[in-house]
C-alpha cells in the first residue's frame, strides 16, 4: 500500500491506497487526522502515529510526505523511517523541477498548492482553477502548462475565529449551513454572513480570473468545508475531498515512475 501524509496548518492527515496506476486508484482510506500542533515533540507525534497506523506497518511500501509546517517536517520524516523503515518521498522544490508544469518560485511555494495544481493540470491542462477550503482559502490558477498564480483569502474558520477574538459579545459559533440569509439570532446571523458571503466571494474571484486569462476555466475544489460551502456558490465545481493527496500521488508517479 501507499501512505500519503499531508501536514497542513490545521491538521495532519494520513491516507492510504493500493499501489497502482492513478486511474485505477479511486479509494482512499483515511487513517489519521490530528490537529496540527507545532509544540508537539517526536514522542507526542509517535503516540498519534502508533495509534493511527498500527494496522498498516506491514502493508505500506511507499510513503509520500507533504508539509507546509517546517517545524513538523523532520519529526514526521524520522517517524516514517523509524516505524516503517522507509525513506519518504518528500514533495519539495526538487520534485517540482521534474514536473511537466512550470512552478514559479519553487523554493517557497507550498507543496499543497503544487499538488492541487498538478491534480488540476492532469485533468484540464487547457486551464483550471483549484479552490482549497482550508485555514487559508486558496485559488490556484493553472493554464499553458504553468501555475499562473494563486489568490489567498482568510479561510472560513479563520474568519469566524477572528470575529470571536476581536469582539466583546459575539460568541464562537458552530459552522452550520443557514436556511436563510437573514439571521434570527447571533449564531444564525454569523453563519448566514459566512456562507452567503463566501459563496459570493468564490463566484466573484473565479469570474475575475476567467476574465483576466480570457478563457473559461475548469473548476475543482477540495477542503473539509468545501462540501458545505459550495452549494452557496453558483459556479460549477467538481469537488474531491481527496484532491490534494491524489495530486501528491500523481507527483510521485510523475517523478519516479516515468
Amino acid at each position: 500500500m501507499l501512505l500519503v501524509i499531508d501536514i497542513g496548518n490545521s491538521n495532519v492527515v494520513g491516507c492510504v491506497c493500493k499501489i497502482e496506476k492513478i486511474d485505477n486508484c479511486t479509494e482512499w482510506i483515511d487513517v489519521m487526522r490530528v490537529k496540527t500542533d507545532t509544540n508537539k515533540s517526536y514522542s507526542d507525534c509517535l503516540v498519534d502515529f502508533n495509534y493511527s497506523m498500527n494496522d498498516y506497518f506491514d502493508k505500506v511500501k511507499v510513503i509520500i510526505l507533504s508539509s507546509v509546517v517546517p517545524g513538523l517536517t523532520n519529526i514526521y520524516l524520522n517517524l516514517c523511517k523509524d516505524l516503517f523503515g522507509i525513506e519518504p518521498f518528500l514533495i519539495n522544490y526538487k520534485a517540482f523541477l521534474s514536473m511537466p508544469i512550470n512552478v514559479p518560485q519553487p523554493h517557497i511555494i507550498g507543496s499543497d498548492i503544487v499538488a492541487n495544481a498538478f491534480y488540476g493540470f492532469n485533468r484540464a491542462p487547457e486551464g483550471c482553477v483549484i479552490v482549497d477550503f482550508g485555514t487559508v482559502l486558496t485559488f490556484t490558477t493553472v493554464y499553458d502548462a504553468k501555475i499562473a498564480g494563486v489568490t489567498f483569502v482568510p479561510g472560513v474558520k479563520t474568519a469566524i475565529d477572528v470575529l470571536y477574538d476581536r469582539t466583546a459579545q459575539l460568541p464562537k459559533v458552530k459552522i452550520e449551513a443557514p436556511t436563510s440569509v437573514i439571521g434570527l439570532d447571533t449564531c444564525k446571523a454569523i453563519n448566514a454572513g459566512v456562507f452567503y458571503g463566501y459563496g459570493g466571494l468564490v463566484d466573484r474571484i473565479v469570474k475575475v480570473i476567467e476574465k483576466e486569462v480570457n478563457r473559461p476555466m475548469k473548476l475543482f475544489a477540495t477542503g473539509g468545508l468545501g462540501s458545505l460551502l459550495l452549494p452557496f456558490a453558483e459556479a460549477p465545481f467538481e469537488y474531491n475531498i481527496h484532491l490534494t493527496v491524489t495530486g501528491m500521488k500523481e507527483i510521485y508517479e510523475c517523478v519516479n515512475l516515468r
